[in-house]
């Protein structure tokens, strides 16, 4: 079986509804990268929805304190 990568959007606080974004809480977020390696996904893109520089790093920071410990 090949390889299997997805892209989403990772929006913080949002409600965790869309199957186009990770959305929600850091427990919502994170029931979802573990959805993803159930289903066999070797490769997760994350997309921060931002364009300054300083923001990106602020939200990259938040998702790896918040959400990858849970994981």
């Amino acid at each position: 079986m090949p390889a299997l990568s997805a892209r989403v959007r990772v929006e913080f606080d949002g409600p965790a509804d869309s199957s186009y974004a990770m959305r929600g809480t850091p427990d919502e977020m994170a029931a979802e990268v573990r959805a993803f390696a159930a289903i066999g996904l070797e490769h997760l893109a994350l997309a921060f929805q931002a364009t300054d520089p300083d923001e990106v790093v602020e939200r990259v920071e938040r998702f790896d304190r918040e959400v990858v410990p849970l994981v």
